[in-house]
């Protein structure tokens, strides 16, 4: 098994691609910590399950107001029970996976949502190492946690998946996964 911080970073250059909210600039000067977590945090959610009698948990992150919501494969993939909470406290008892990447461990989820809070992606070309990064997520089920730290590099998949992911030391712990990074 790969190392939660690995499985995060692929996850983050790959569905995240730089999260880039409206109104927050790339520029660190103007990195302004509490105004992104008041902006991407309606859309960030918990995922809770159960697999083989042990509780997994996840992060993922509304991408349509319609209720797909993009994590982390190895959050969803060996649940044979589980829902999602949002930020709201709102409670869905189930989801279906609608497409995923084994390769680049992304999933695609949907729940019977609408008019959902979302979280806006951006593009990964943009980042730069030394950059300011923001993660948000749920570690050991606490929702709506939030690290900061740098872009510390950008590199080949050190698995050999023929992708780049971005490294990062802002801090993650197992719930973390599958949850969005703004910046990274």
């Amino acid at each position: 098994m790969r190392c939660v911080t690995l499985l995060t970073t692929a996850f983050l250059t790959f569905v995240i691609q730089a999260i880039q909210t409206h109104g927050f600039p790339q520029a660190a000067s103007q990195f302004d910590s509490a105004q992104i977590t008041k902006k991407i945090a309606p859309g960030v959610v918990l995922i809770k399950g159960t697999a083989n009698s042990d509780e997994v948990l996840g992060t993922g992150f509304i991408i349509s107001s319609d209720g797909r919501i993009a994590t982390n494969l190895h959050v969803v993939e060996s649940l044979t029970t589980g829902g999602v909470q949002l930020a709201s406290g709102e409670i869905f008892d189930s989801f279906s996976i609608v497409v995923f990447d084994a390769r680049k461990d992304i999933a695609i989820i949907k729940i019977p949502g609408f008019d959902l809070p979302t979280v806006v992606l951006g593009n990964s070309n943009n980042v730069q190492v030394g950059e300011p990064v923001l993660a948000m997520g749920s570690p050991l089920g606490l929702q709506g946690t939030v690290t900061t730290g740098v872009v510390s590099s950008m590199r080949d998949d050190p698995a050999g998946g023929g992708f780049k992911v971005l490294q990062t030391d802002a801090s993650v712990n197992p719930g973390n996964s599958g949850g969005p990074c703004r910046g990274c």
